[in-house]
């Protein structure tokens, strides 16, 4: 016996007999058509369960329980609609299937309305975010719509987490945009990352309103010119330069590492021409010991050993007397002359930041260690290595400069080096 859902069928004799397809008094089987049963109380009761079908069906007459031919037609289309019936096949009267199907929809109609639960989702500037999903510990899932809200039907109170993933793809390049945002009001603050932990407990009728914040912004000023061009590897870091002041834009993404690097700057002068070559000239084989001049002087500046003079005399210097120098006792900025270039100059690594570590000292409470970190590291850029032109060109100035003395002449008489000459010795 088929037992009716809706309280509108229950315990109607009639409609329970279509329902079990039961024989009529008279022969045959029990139906409602215009022939049977046209004008039964069922009647009625039927054409309200088809209005829960297709409200507005029956515009006519509407639910006046009389079987006529707009209410056979309707429950035709509903044959042909609702079951699957091929409309060749269709008898327009009510049966078993009919009725045992209007009573599921007039079930469903009388059950008591679920209270939708609301979540409203937008980024730090009021912008809504759509396509984040949001589940219940219910298992029920919605997505937000282009107003950044998503409904769920919730029976009682429940638990509700944001997907990480989604928002991330939601909020999109923050990096143009200004660091502040709107106020909080009532919503609740969150970042991306601290999605995949985070919980929000919602009424069954309740109203929840949830900030994702993915931006932020450090500024310092420079202690240190900025030597060379910064720019940035990596996902989720800025930087701008105005004047004395650096500011770094950090954008949240999924736990990812940003540097900043200084490119060098461009070489400060044209490259020389090429190095003179010392093979055809002989340096000076002797050095007349000047005023002040020590042993332990002497012994530094041709032997780089301050412990190297009896290497040249047997006794003290003498005022005038002529020191004869070994071949490797030659100024050593001759020798760094004439040595190979350092390596062109390589980009410096300025700094290295994960943003989801900064924004989660602002808005969760984390250590401020690695902010503060940071805020010194802004403050005091990389200095840029020598440029291997600069070095050769004052190599190659200290060089000519020591040639031109000529094989007579005496280190002695000399001019004494300038500061170029002695950067040129490093």
């Amino acid at each position: 016996m088929f037992e009716f859902q809706s309280v509108l069928f229950q315990g109607d004799g009639l409609l329970e007999a279509i329902a079990d397809d039961a024989p009529a008094p008279g022969g045959g089987l029990t139906r409602i058509s215009r022939t049977q049963n046209r004008r039964d109380p069922a009647v009625g009761k039927v054409q309200l369960a088809l209005l829960d079908w297709r409200p507005g069906s029956l515009p006519l007459h509407g639910p006046d329980g009389d079987y006529g031919d707009e209410t056979a037609g309707l429950v035709r289309t509903f044959k042909i609609e609702e079951l699957g019936v091929a409309p060749a096949a269709v008898i327009d009267d009510v049966g078993p299937l009919t009725v045992q199907r209007l009573d599921a929809i007039r079930a469903a109609a009388e059950a008591p309305p679920i209270a939708a639960a609301t979540v409203a989702v937008v980024n730090q500037y009021g912008e809504s975010l759509s396509g984040v999903l949001v589940s219940a510990d219910d298992g029920s899932v919605a997505a937000t719509d282009e107003q950044g809200v998503a409904q769920l039907a919730l029976a009682g109170p429940s638990l509700l987490t944001l997907d990480p993933g989604s928002a991330l793809a939601a909020l999109g390049d923050l990096l143009d945009r200004p660091a502040d945002g709107v106020e909080q009001g009532t919503a609740i603050v969150v970042t991306p990352a601290a999605l995949a932990s985070t919980s929000f407990p919602l009424g069954a009728s309740e109203r929840l309103d949830v900030i994702v914040v993915a931006r932020m912004d450090v500024e310092a000023e420079l202690l240190a010119p900025l030597e060379g061009a910064p720019r940035t590897e990596g996902a989720g870091a800025r930087v701008t330069i105005e004047g004395r002041t650096a500011r770094l834009a950090l954008q949240a993404g999924d736990g990812a590492m940003a540097s900043v690097v200084l490119d060098p700057p461009p070489p400060s002068v044209e490259a020389p021409a090429e190095l003179p070559t010392l093979s055809a000239w002989v340096p000076p084989d002797g050095y007349v010991v000047q005023e002040g001049d020590t042993e332990a002087g002497l012994g530094e500046r041709f032997l780089g050993d301050p412990d190297g003079f009896s290497a040249l005399s047997d006794h003290p210097p003498v005022l005038g007397e002529t020191l004869t120098l070994p071949p490797e006792a030659v100024p050593g900025w001759v020798a760094s002359a004439v040595a190979p270039l350092p390596d062109p100059p390589a980009p410096q690594t300025w700094l290295t930041v994960v943003p989801d570590e900064l924004l989660a000292v602002l808005y969760e409470g984390a250590d401020p260690q690695p902010l503060h970190e940071l805020e010194r590291a802004l403050q005091a850029p990389p200095p840029a290595d020598e440029d291997p032109l600069d070095v050769l060109a004052a190599r190659a100035d200290a060089l000519l400069a020591f040639l031109s003395l000529g094989p007579q002449a005496g280190v002695g008489e000399q001019e004494p080096v300038d500061t170029e000459l002695e950067t040129a010795e490093g």
